[in-house]
């Protein structure tokens, strides 16, 4: 474990979430590391609703309820928890870290505004054990630190993606600098265990999309000013942390330009936090979201490339279907129990109850193929072979 904590663990001021790398000529990505070829520049023409692609996703039986998911050996509750992976290492990244045990009334106040958690060879898809505690042993402490030289105090928070593994025991994780008030984006070169010095800092201005997180890194971000929507850029995973690598998605292409105050028609999604991998099973990327009003379900959005176009959403889950009948957000892929063949996943989200914090919960997705579906994919590998 010290290994882990002590290496240069290097962090991207930015924001949301990773994607599979893809290759020149078609997506075939791991799920939590960043290697690929340089993929081409593409174009595609806006898509109207009636021809979005078709979503092929279909489930082998109803999604089952696993339980909540918790800290092994602190009683923290906290929200999001974002899966990657460094080595052989699982890491989860969360954000509001609270001391407060599961269901606790009343609870104020952060432990950390995030933290991190890894998975142990004792842990189940309902734990995780934290790594990073306090003097006392009870609670966890920030991963990624605040910089007292940037300004950064208590009432500032960072919101984190998932850690990308960029080479042997070192990767990159993005996050949202948030003073509560209003936000700010930026590079910065720096460890876990150690400040950056203010003039390694490279930031994307204030009119800019917050990026946040695949030989390329894709990543999606939010925008001041453009609700509910998110925008897309992307590096070659070497040049992660060179402001001037990365490219824009503009709507009809990927471009060096940055996108400056910028619209909808620009935008890959029309909604936030959730969560993106690469099926084998599908051969597309599925999207995992919040949806229905007040949050109270769980959708899956499919493409056969990160820009998109993206077919119509399938609910996959029901907040009727846990027994807490929670709201919910932040549904997150957890890689580590997840099938490599795509056949099945553990979905982990953070749900709201009255009057109690945060609670995660987790819950396992089986799919299959149709038919017609299955004799096209065996068609596929003939022609291939």
């Amino acid at each position: 474990m010290s290994s882990f904590t002590t290496t240069a663990l290097t962090f991207l001021l930015v924001a949301l979430q990773s994607f599979p790398s893809l290759t020149a000529a078609h997506p075939r990505p791991s799920l939590a590391t960043a290697r690929s070829s340089h993929t081409p520049h593409t174009t595609i023409t806006s898509t109207s609703s009636s021809s979005l692609p078709t979503n092929p996703v279909k489930l082998a039986h109803p999604a089952t309820f696993l339980g909540n998911v918790t800290s092994s050996n602190t009683g923290d509750i906290r929200d999001l928890g974002y899966s990657g992976r460094i080595g052989n290492t699982t890491i989860l990244t969360f954000d509001d870290t609270i001391p407060c045990k599961t269901y606790q009334q009343g609870c104020f106040g952060l432990t950390a505004p995030n933290s991190a958690a890894i998975v142990t060879a004792n842990d189940t898809p309902l734990t995780y054990t934290d790594f990073r505690l306090g003097p006392a042993g009870k609670h966890a402490q920030i991963f990624c630190p605040l910089l007292k030289e940037a300004g950064e105090t208590a009432v500032w928070g960072l919101g984190l993606t998932n850690v990308i593994e960029t080479g042997e025991n070192e990767g990159i994780v993005f996050f949202l600098r948030n003073n509560r008030t209003r936000n700010g984006t930026g590079i910065s070169d720096m460890t876990c265990t150690r400040s950056a010095a203010p003039d390694q800092v490279q930031s994307w201005g204030r009119n800019e999309p917050y990026y946040g997180d695949h030989g390329y890194i894709y990543a999606y971000g939010g925008a001041h000013g453009v609700n509910n929507s998110l925008f897309l850029t992307r590096v070659p995973q070497k040049q992660a942390q060179q402001l001037s690598a990365y490219e824009y998605w503009n709507g009809t292409a990927f471009t060096s330009q940055g996108l400056y105050n910028p619209t909808p028609s620009q935008a890959v999604f029309s909604s936030g936090q959730g969560s993106i991998v690469y099926s084998k099973l599908y051969q597309q990327y599925l999207y995992f979201k919040p949806a229905c009003p007040g949050a109270t379900c769980i959708n899956v959005q499919t493409s056969n490339r990160p820009e998109g176009p993206w077919s119509k959403g399938k609910t996959v889950w029901g907040s009727g279907q846990s027994p807490d009948h929670l709201q919910m957000y932040a549904p997150v892929v957890q890689t580590k129990w997840t099938a490599d063949d795509g056949t099945s996943l553990m979905l982990m989200y953070t749900g709201r109850a009255k009057g109690v914090g945060n609670i995660l919960q987790g819950i396992n997705i089986t799919f299959t193929l149709s038919q017609s579906q299955s004799q096209i994919l065996y068609l596929t590998a003939v022609l291939i072979t």
